[in-house]
């Protein structure tokens, strides 16, 4: 199963997206996930903030 949501109208991100992967896992009944998030804040000062 893929999963991918993207906020185009968002006052905190200029962009924001999210992806998500489910494939079967080695044992039956279980999953792997693989996700992706990509980011970028409008404001430079919320940048600063949560690079620290």
């Amino acid at each position: 199963m893929f999963l991918q949501s993207t906020a185009s109208e968002s006052s905190l991100f200029d962009i924001l997206i999210n992806i998500w992967e489910f494939i079967p896992g080695p044992v039956p009944g279980t999953r792997s996930l693989y996700f992706l998030v990509d980011f970028k804040f409008q404001s430079p000062l919320y940048g600063q903030v949560m690079s620290r």
